[in-house]
């Protein structure tokens, strides 16, 4: 059985969290400097969707169920920031976010149940959700929108 994080990584977490919530409040006003929070936010998320996948994977879930608390731990995270910032959180857009989380969680989920180590499988799958996120971004690739029948 894994062991839940060590207790300086869960403050680390809240850390992180509290620096996002101060990095979005400072900057919300200044667009300049919008590309530089995209990118806190991008790393966040991995960070996030990673650890909530791995405790839950520790606590023998089964792992549809560790994918999903893996993707709502980050997603619901960058929603809190967006309110705290006043703006429209990402999930309710069109971005690439929650995808992004749920194929990093499904990747942890598959390298560990092949025998990769756990913390190398954590790390693969925070790189996969970075790197989606940002590919997303620069060419600024979509999911499709709901559009309602008139």
């Amino acid at each position: 059985m894994r062991a839940l994080l060590p207790a300086f990584a869960m403050s680390l977490i809240y850390i992180l969290d509290l620096c996002a919530v101060a990095v979005c409040a400072i900057t919300a006003t200044l667009e300049a400097q919008r590309r530089e929070l995209d990118l806190f936010g991008v790393t966040v998320i991995a960070l996030i969707a990673g650890i909530g996948t791995s405790i839950a994977m520790s606590l023998q879930v089964r792992w549809l169920i560790a994918a999903l608390m893996g993707v709502i731990t980050g997603v619901f995270g960058g929603v809190i920031r967006d309110i705290l910032c006043n703006e429209m959180p990402l999930i309710f857009r069109t971005d690439i976010y929650a995808t992004a989380a749920l194929i990093g969680a499904l990747l942890l989920i598959a390298l560990d149940t092949m025998g990769m180590t756990h913390n190398i499988a954590l790390i693969c799958s925070m790189f996969v959700i970075v790197a989606i996120r940002l590919v997303a971004i620069r060419w600024h690739i979509h999911l499709p929108r709901f559009r309602a029948y008139e």
